[in-house]
C-alpha cells in the first residue's frame, strides 16, 4: 500500500495587493483595469511586454485600490475624467 503523506501548510499569508507597483489603473463600465508593463532580455534586444488584468469592481477590491491609490482614479483608457471611490 502506498500512503498518502501530508505537506505542511506553509503559513498563512495575506494576500497581495494586485494594485500596487501598477503601471496604470483605470476604471471601465464594471470592472478595474490594471495595466503592467515588464521588458525582458531577448536574443536581440529588448522586448517590452504590456499585461492588462481585469479586476471586479467590488468592495474589496475597492478598498485595496484606495489603500495603493489614493481616493481618485481615473475612469477610461484614455479618459481624463476622475472619480472618487
Amino acid at each position: 500500500m502506498i500512503k498518502k503523506q501530508n505537506k505542511a501548510k506553509a503559513t498563512a499569508t495575506k494576500p497581495c495587493n494586485p494594485f500596487t507597483g501598477a503601471g496604470d489603473i483605470y476604471l471601465t463600465k464594471n470592472k478595474i483595469a490594471v495595466t503592467n508593463t515588464t521588458t525582458s532580455c531577448a536574443k536581440r534586444g529588448y522586448i517590452k511586454t504590456t499585461r492588462t488584468k481585469y479586476y471586479a469592481q467590488n468592495s474589496a477590491n475597492l478598498r485595496k485600490l484606495k489603500a495603493a491609490k489614493g481616493k481618485t482614479v481615473r475612469v477610461g483608457r484614455t479618459g481624463n475624467r476622475y472619480k472618487d471611490i
